[in-house]
């Protein structure tokens, strides 16, 4: 994901699943994801990758630091709180 246009892409297509609240940061590369507890991270993986991009997992001490700390004391909400996301071939 390089481009503002690809960073919306992304942003629009996580808050169209039901439940989502999304934002993504282009120069990180990184989408804070809150959620509704029944929304697994394979669901936003997923979503994600049927719009052409790659996205996995990541947690708050997956070495970023500048990270900030998620709202919610939520086991849940933090499994899904990062996700990283690449555009597919290239």
């Amino acid at each position: 994901m390089s481009c503002g246009a690809c960073s919306r892409r992304v942003e629009n297509t996580l808050n169209k699943v039901d439940g989502v609240q999304a934002t993504v940061d282009i120069s990180t590369k990184i989408a804070t994801v809150d959620a509704r507890h029944d929304i697994t991270v394979a669901e936003l993986c997923d979503a994600v990758e049927r719009a052409g991009y790659h996205a996995e997992e990541r947690t708050a001490g997956h070495d970023d630091q500048s990270a900030p700390a998620p709202k919610s004391s939520s086991i849940v909400a933090r499994a899904i709180r990062w996700v990283t996301v690449g555009h597919m071939g290239g």
